[in-house]
């Protein structure tokens, strides 16, 4: 198993934790408001890899995939039945 720590390995570090984020905001148990606040979290953690000047693409990614689960935050705590939305990740 290999550790991509921030420090050591950024962009996939960076990548992993946007990952992270699209994977708690379409997690299907839980607390949803909950799970949707750790998606933002780690998305605005890959900002701090993810520059809009050195990586604009993946800069936009994560700014997308923050705005979409601000979207569902407000959606999850707003509704009794939140809707359930699959955000895009970075393509393969």
């Amino acid at each position: 198993m290999r550790v991509y720590t921030e420090q050591e390995f950024p962009q996939s570090w960076a990548m992993l934790q946007n990952i992270l984020g699209n994977a708690w905001g379409n997690m299907p148990t839980g607390d949803r408001a909950a799970n949707i606040r750790k998606a933002i979290a780690c998305c605005e953690a890959a900002l701090r890899v993810f520059t809009e000047q050195e990586s604009p693409q993946d800069w936009a990614y994560a700014q997308n995939n923050i705005g979409q689960a601000w979207s569902d935050l407000s959606c999850a705590t707003t509704s009794a039945s939140p809707r359930a939305t699959s955000r895009p990740s970075k393509p393969a």
